[in-house]
């Protein structure tokens, strides 16, 4: 992960809360890079869950003590075969496996009572269309409202990396219950 990118992940881990109690679900963890970090930075139990097993991360865990703290689980993009409410944090940001409201809609049962989602999503600078799908990539502005939408208090968005009007942006948002009131921020002044 880039300096820059993990930068930013830090800051909202902060603001997550994460700790040595958190439960933790990393999706699509790629090298076990987020995942290393997680453990070792935080002192969490970690979930790092992806469709292709990562190449060496049982070594990387070994080597650096965290076996303990470290679960790997092969698994499929249709079955998530988690336990409703089993997590305080989702990390979804090397590997985008759904859409951001799928991955709101299918990822917030997992959460636990005010549970975070921290996920990456590609963004833009000015109107650009993206080259996988050809729908116009949103504002950063717009993945917030987006998340919000789904069910979640947006409690952070960085964003880096820009290069032809494309960023990365990570946003960080908490699992808002129904009964849940508005925030003050959202209520007016």
């Amino acid at each position: 992960m880039p300096v820059s990118a993990q930068g930013a992940l830090n800051r909202l881990l902060k603001i997550a809360r994460v700790g040595k109690n958190s439960r933790v679900l990393e999706l699509g963890c790629a090298d076990g890079e987020v995942t290393l970090q997680l453990a070792r930075h935080f002192g969490c139990r970690v979930v790092a869950a992806d469709e292709d097993a990562p190449a060496g991360l049982p070594e990387k865990l070994h080597a650096r003590g965290l076996s303990s703290r470290v679960e790997f689980r092969q698994i499929e993009r249709s079955d998530m075969p988690f336990t409703e409410g089993s997590f305080d944090l989702i990390v979804l940001c090397r590997s985008l496996l759904f859409s951001l409201p799928r991955a709101a809609a299918v990822l917030r049962p997992l959460l636990a009572a005010e549970g975070r989602l921290v996920i990456g999503h590609r963004t833009r600078v000015g109107r650009l269309l993206d080259g996988d799908t050809g729908e116009e990539l949103p504002a950063p502005r717009q993945l917030l409202h987006l998340l919000a939408s789904e069910g979640f208090e947006p409690e952070g968005l960085e964003t880096f990396g820009e290069k032809a009007g494309i960023s990365c942006a990570l946003l960080l948002g908490r699992r808002k219950e129904p009964s849940e009131a508005p925030s003050f921020s959202r209520r007016g002044r």
